[in-house]
C-alpha cells in the first residue's frame, strides 16, 4: 500500500462542479451537470481505497441527480412532451442513492439535502437543491491509498515470482490516525507513523526486509523513516509493527503539483 498526496489533483473538479450548481444554476444544465460528475468520478479514484473515495462517488451520485433535474426544469420550461419523465428517473436515481448502507457522514448529508425529490417536488425548488447539495461541507482529504503487492528481490535483483503475496502493507497511521482520514498535516512538525505488514512468505536467501520510503520531491523537503526487520522465527505468516518519525519541512501551494511519497519492500541477503 503507497499513501499519495491528491488534494491539488482532485480538489479541482469539485471546485468546479460546485460553480455548476450553485455559481452559474442558469446556464449549467444536465449535460453540463453528468460531465461535472464524469471529473468528480475521476477524482474519487485517486483515493484508492481511502474512504474519501466514498464522500467523491456519493457527490458525483448527486451530481447526476441534479443532471436530471435540470433536464427536468428546462422541459418543463419549455413544454416538452412528457417533462416528468426526467423528474421520475430523478426519483429512482434518489431512491437508489439513499438506499446505499455504505454511506459516509458526508454521503448521509447529501442523501438529507437531496430528499425533497422523494416529495411532490415543484419546479420552482430545483434552485434551493442544487444550494443545498453545494453546502455541504466536504472533508477534506489529502491522501490516497492504493494497494499494493511486493514480490521480493532475489539475491541478484530479480523478481522472484510467487502464487503468495510477499509482503502486505496493512496499515499505516500517522499520529495514531489512518493516514486516509488525515486531512492536513502541518509542515514544520515531527509526526508519529506507524506501520504494520504482514509478510506471509520469506525467501531462503533473505537475512531482513527494508522498508524504506521513495519519492520524486527534493529531499530537502521531507523526512520519512525507513523499517527494516530481520527474519523471526516461528511460523509464517509474520506481521511486524513499528513506529518513526516523519516531517514535511516545506509547505505546498494550493495549485502546486501535489506531493508523492511511497514505500518500498526489499528483501536482502546477509552481507558477505
Amino acid at each position: 500500500m503507497s499513501v499519495n498526496v491528491v488534494l491539488a489533483q482532485a480538489y479541482p473538479s469539485r471546485i468546479a462542479a460546485i460553480e455548476a450548481i450553485a455559481v452559474y444554476p442558469d446556464t449549467a444544465g444536465g449535460d453540463e451537470l453528468r460531465a461535472r460528475a464524469e471529473d468528480v468520478l475521476s477524482a474519487a479514484q485517486l483515493f484508492g481505497s481511502a474512504t474519501a473515495a466514498q464522500d467523491w462517488q456519493a457527490f458525483a451520485f448527486s451530481l447526476k441527480i441534479l443532471g436530471l433535474l435540470a433536464d427536468w426544469s428546462e422541459a418543463v420550461h419549455n413544454a416538452a412532451v412528457d417533462a416528468d419523465r426526467f423528474l421520475r428517473a430523478g426519483r429512482l436515481q434518489y431512491r437508489t442513492f439513499a438506499a446505499d448502507a455504505n454511506h459516509s457522514a458526508y454521503g448521509l448529508a447529501l442523501v438529507a439535502a437531496l430528499a425533497p425529490i422523494n416529495d411532490d417536488l415543484d419546479v420552482s425548488s430545483v434552485p434551493a437543491l442544487r444550494s443545498a447539495v453545494a453546502q455541504r461541507e466536504m472533508p477534506v482529504a489529502i491522501f490516497g491509498i492504493k494497494k499494493r503487492n511486493f514480490e521480493p528481490l532475489t539475491a541478484d535483483g530479480v523478481s522472484a515470482k510467487s502464487e503468495e503475496i510477499a509482503v502486505a502493507f496493512l496499515e499505516f497511521m500517522i499520529d495514531g490516525k489512518p493516514a486516509d482520514t488525515v486531512h492536513n498535516l502541518s509542515t514544520g512538525q515531527v509526526h508519529d507513523l506507524d506501520l504494520t505488514i504482514r509478510v506471509s512468505r520469506w525467501p531462503e536467501y533473505a537475512e531482513r526486509l527494508v522498508i524504506e520510503p521513495m519519492s520524486i520531491e527534493p529531499p530537502s523537503t521531507w523526512d520519512f523513516p525507513s523499517f527494516e526487520f530481520l527474519k523471526p522465527h516461528g511460523p509464517l505468516p509474520y506481521v511486524f509493527q513499528r513506529q518513526g518519525r516523519m516531517a514535511l519541512h516545506a509547505s505546498q501551494g494550493f495549485n502546486a503539483r501535489p506531493l508523492e511519497f511511497r514505500y518500498s519492500a526489499e528483501f536482502q541477503p546477509q552481507p558477505k
